[in-house]
């Protein structure tokens, strides 16, 4: 999310402070289930067949790590609403592809756990390598997600070079 970040221009050091909260905390709910925070999706999720208690951690785990969020009043404001938005959501509450009234710094962190999420499984699982951008292309393609995501590309492709 630094990367995008410094990529769009955004220098002020309050958003990535609240960037580093929101990293720190966003799936703090599922600490003690780790695996559940791979699930990215209400189709992710339904596919787990969990337990009525995992089922509703999980969909609620936004909301949850937002409302332990409040106990630290020193922090940053807005990192509680980036936290509730990680998936989507408004509210904080399960899933969801349509980010138009969210915030930017929810979008960028969206895009970024998006993509974080995807290479921790294809290095969990395996197999093929996959173009995950273009997914992330498919999944948001709203004009400010494509802005977002080209800022991400970006990065990876000043890294590629580097090599």
């Amino acid at each position: 999310s630094f990367e995008i970040l410094k990529n769009l221009k955004i220098s002020d050091q309050n958003s990535y402070l609240k960037m580093a909260y929101a990293s720190f905390f966003h799936d703090i709910a599922l600490a003690d289930n780790e695996a559940l925070s791979l699930i990215n999706s209400f189709e992710e999720l339904e596919k787990q067949k969990l337990n009525n208690y995992l089922w509703d951690l999980t969909f609620n785990h936004a909301y949850e790590a937002a409302l332990l969020f409040r106990k630290y009043p020193e922090t940053p404001e807005g990192v509680e609403e980036i936290i509730k938005n990680h998936h989507g959501s408004q509210n904080g509450k399960g899933f969801s592809l349509s980010v138009e009234p969210l915030s930017q710094l929810s979008k960028v962190f969206i895009v970024a756990h998006q993509f974080v999420i995807e290479l921790l499984l294809f290095k969990e699982k395996g197999g093929v390598a996959k173009p995950i951008i273009e997914d992330l292309y498919k999944m948001y393609p709203q004009h400010d997600m494509i802005i977002i995501i080209k800022s991400l590309e970006k990065t990876l492709k000043k890294k590629s070079n580097a090599k």
